[in-house]
């Protein structure tokens, strides 16, 4: 556990998370993967090959650190890698690194689940000495940092000469406007959302309360960029859809003339 403002532990994004870990905690492994990520063990693991093949020059290796690690899949498929010695699962939330944590540990890695440590903690305040890690990773995390470029040269101070960021979060395209990103932000969660993730139900709650900020590329970049990271690569990773989805699609934007028979 390292230390965290009381203004932290308070905001609805933590108090409200810690209630739904809780109840997460009673369920199987893969219902909490499913429903906190959205994602199963294996679409992990894709993902993160699919990262590994595209992205890096080398494996993952050495010690590392998942910022936000939420339910902690993603550090638990990563230290799955022989190569890979130990992460840390930073959390902000006590229950979920307390009691969700391990247990999704346990699944993915069995007698090697100590390789994953929870850690009671902010993305902003990374309690290591400089220099001290492998790489770094993150998935849907950064997104809610209030300020990109302190949470990112807080990454780069513990990370070794050489090491490296892997971020997996959402970016709006710069056509975005602003108003378009305000609007997003007031955005009010709907009585089911709030009862579904455990939230007090009859609580008026917006996007901008719970945490959320909408990015987009150029304030991406910026931010790395005054914090020291060189952008590598960048992809775009999308779901997989059907043949028939696909086609569907394609045949939506041919003229009309040519579609009834296409159809068929």
């Amino acid at each position: 556990r390292w230390p965290l403002a009381e203004t932290l532990t308070s905001a609805p994004e933590v108090a409200y998370r810690n209630r739904l870990a809780e109840a997460l905690s009673l369920e199987s492994p893969d219902k909490i993967a499913s429903s906190y990520v959205y994602m199963s063990a294996s679409g992990m693991q894709q993902l993160v090959k699919l990262v590994v093949n595209h992205m890096l020059s080398r494996p993952l290796a050495g010690y590392g650190i998942e910022l936000g690690a939420g339910c902690g899949l993603l550090s638990a498929v990563v230290a799955k890698n022989p190569e890979v010695q130990g992460i840390l699962a930073l959390e902000i939330c006590e229950n979920m690194a307390r009691l969700v944590i391990p247990k999704i540990s346990r699944w993915i890695l069995n007698r090697e689940s100590l390789k994953v440590v929870p850690v009671i903690g902010s993305f902003d305040d990374i309690r290591l000495p400089d220099a001290s890690l492998d790489f770094a990773i993150e998935i849907d995390s950064f997104h809610h940092s209030g300020n990109l470029e302190y949470t990112l040269c807080e990454t780069a101070r513990v990370l070794k000469s050489g090491g490296f960021l892997i971020c997996l979060d959402r970016c709006h395209q710069n056509s975005v406007t602003d108003a378009e990103v305000e609007q997003m932000l007031n955005q009010v969660y709907s009585r089911e959302f709030l009862i579904g993730n455990h939230y007090p139900p009859d609580t008026v709650l917006t996007r901008r309360q719970n945490g959320e900020h909408e990015y987009r590329m150029f304030e991406w970049e910026r931010a790395f960029k005054a914090s020291g990271f060189r952008i590598v690569k960048t992809f775009q990773f999308d779901k997989a859809i059907s043949a028939r989805v696909a086609l569907k699609g394609l045949l939506s934007v041919l003229p009309a003339a040519l579609r009834p028979g296409l159809r068929l």
